[in-house]
């Protein structure tokens, strides 16, 4: 080979190496500040808690509660029984209704603006709110089994995107969090739900396993590097960036679509429609049978709305399918919301990607006591 084919072969060598280091540095900026922040990667060091801290302050069964920990912009205040402080006229009064669920049934920042206070004026009673932000349907549905002291109606809310939360044991795997955020979950085994319980990783154990999470946590759908699509944060980033086209959130967005719809396949592989409609059954039989009266809801996410205007459906439907189907009586709050609001249901919401506000908590009182007056309920209590 001549000098000046040798040179040429050099160059352009040397240009292949540049962009490839351009790319994976681009890769690496994509990976850091963007990827990793939306949930796409898992970066262990997003996690700034002192594991000794977290391990203090952990509900030993729940993983995280409203008395152990501050979220966002919550001002937690619970009263004696473990239920969010209240404002209401009712306050004092006897109890008729207790509430599960996650942020979407601990409700508006300030708590009189909250639908469960609202209900509480409407109802004339006190309903007690036992919400829990961040919750799966899963926790909720623990939370309940934890409290011995049921009011005669008991409602177990689960906000639609909930769905994925049932089949996660680290919520760091979805959501980045500076807390170490561990939970408990159901499998459904056979024909019955198991628990499967927190995670118990002692303070030597803890290394290892933001490195190796796979070993610790064997029903883990979002396991990084696993069938989710997440991925682990680290070198070859320009590889994770491009195998973030098969993260189960970006799927669906490229195909402008519900991001959790899929989770509501019979046929999907993590379960989660199973599982979910397990935990709520399972709920609604044991309330029963301890002679109290259940009600089952589907809270919507304001996306779910906008994906019904455009295909007539809600994400999650198959869920609604099965309750019809066994026979459970339900409030779908996404078909409620859009009788009374049509297409301006948004002004509900804070923004579409957020809570109701003030005019969204009162529309959920307000179907709340449509339903229990409708059926009679407060007669029975």
């Amino acid at each position: 080979m001549s000098k000046n084919k040798k040179f040429i072969f050099s160059s352009y060598v040397l240009l292949v190496f540049l962009l490839l280091v351009l790319l994976e540095f681009f890769s690496y900026i994509i990976s850091k500040f963007f990827l990793s922040n939306y949930g796409a990667l898992f970066d262990k060091n997003k996690i700034t808690q002192n594991y000794n801290n977290y391990l203090k302050k952990r509900h030993n069964i729940l993983g995280w509660d409203a008395r152990h920990e501050k979220f966002n912009a919550y001002l937690i205040e619970l009263d004696d029984e473990d239920a969010r402080i209240d404002h209401s006229s009712f306050k004092n009064s006897g109890k008729c209704v207790d509430v599960y669920g996650d942020s979407f049934t601990w409700g508006h920042a300030k708590e009189e603006y909250s639908w469960p206070s609202v209900l509480s004026e409407l109802l004339k009673c006190r309903v007690r709110n036992f919400g829990v932000p961040a919750y799966g349907t899963d926790q909720a549905y623990m939370k309940f089994l934890l409290n011995n002291n049921s009011s005669k109606i008991v409602i177990l809310n689960h906000f639609s995107e909930n769905v994925i939360r049932n089949i996660n044991q680290f919520r760091n795997f979805i959501y980045p969090n500076k807390n170490f955020m561990f939970k408990p979950r159901y499998i459904f085994d056979g024909d019955s739900l198991k628990l499967v319980p927190l995670p118990k990783i002692s303070n030597k154990e803890i290394s290892k396993f933001l490195n190796q999470p796979e070993i610790y946590l064997s029903n883990e759908y979002f396991i990084p590097n696993g069938a989710s699509g997440v991925q682990s944060y680290g070198f070859f980033y320009s590889i994770k960036v491009l195998k973030i086209f098969n993260h189960w959130h970006f799927k669906q967005k490229f195909r402008n679509s519900s991001r959790y719809i899929k989770f509501y396949s019979k046929d999907h592989a993590s379960g989660a429609l199973k599982v979910t409609f397990e935990i709520m059954n399972d709920f609604y039989r044991r309330v029963s049978s301890q002679g109290d009266i259940p009600i089952l809801t589907i809270l919507p996410h304001c996306r779910d709305l906008e994906y019904f205007l455009k295909s007539k459906k809600y994400p999650y439907e198959n869920l609604a399918n099965l309750f019809v189907q066994a026979g459970i009586k339900y409030i779908d709050f996404g078909t409620e919301i859009i009788n009374k609001q049509g297409n301006n249901f948004k002004k509900l919401y804070d923004n579409c990607s957020g809570h109701f506000n003030e005019e969204g908590e009162k529309i959920i009182a307000d179907i709340f006591y449509e339903y229990i007056h409708k059926n009679d309920l407060l007669r029975k209590y």
